[in-house]
């Protein structure tokens, strides 16, 4: 009948007006939720100075103590907290990424320390169930750390044989040659997080 041809196209009107006021309301709802203050370069830079002095007092402690626990809790904190401002409101790609390689740099240079440091103390090299799987982690580990793309150019860069390599007293020497050199990495970033402070274009 006619009256019900209409009542179902007043119900379908209906229906497709409520989907799109529920639709509308979801995304103004997201955005509000979603949108992060505006900070300009100077408020990121500002954001970026507690974890940088906390960089500082860890470094300052990679001489002064052997590797242990406590040091690459503290390095694992650190890299938590860098997380958090890397990008952070007022960051800009242009001013501010030479810092962020160079600091990030330092950050994953302490990580792939304690990565090694754990399996070396986890008498995990020695457990023959997942031996294989725990060398590539290692080998991956150690390719960041000297910065190269394959396992055969970390072996030539290095000049050793795949044992060698591997071997606890090989990697042994990644743990403390690696935080010996950390230091020099970081006062490169300092020296950048400076330039960004006084308004300079990092070179």
């Amino acid at each position: 009948m006619p009256s019900d041809s209409s009542q179902s196209t007043r119900k379908l009107i209906s229906g497709v007006a409520l989907v799109a006021i529920a639709v509308v309301a979801y995304f103004v709802f997201r955005s509000q939720l979603t949108s992060t203050p505006t900070a300009n370069a100077a408020e990121y830079v500002v954001a970026l100075g507690p974890v940088l002095n906390q960089a500082e007092t860890l470094s300052q402690r990679l001489g002064d103590e052997p590797p242990g626990l406590e040091l690459f809790d503290a390095a694992a904190h650190l890299e938590s907290e860098w997380g958090k401002v890397r990008t952070g409101p007022g960051y800009n790609r242009q001013q501010h990424d030479d810092f962020i390689i160079v600091f990030g740099s330092f950050v994953t240079r302490l990580k792939s320390a304690g990565l090694i440091w754990k399996a070396l103390n986890e008498d995990q090299l020695e457990d023959a169930s997942n031996a294989q799987s725990r060398q590539f982690e290692i080998l991956f580990t150690l390719q960041s750390l000297h910065g190269t793309e394959t396992s055969a150019q970390l072996l030539s860069r290095r000049g050793l044989e795949i044992d060698e390599l591997l071997s606890r007293t090989n990697l042994a020497f990644e743990v403390t040659n690696s935080l010996a050199h950390s230091p020099e990495i970081l006062v490169d970033a300092v020296r950048l997080f400076h330039e960004m402070q006084s308004g300079q274009t990092p070179q």
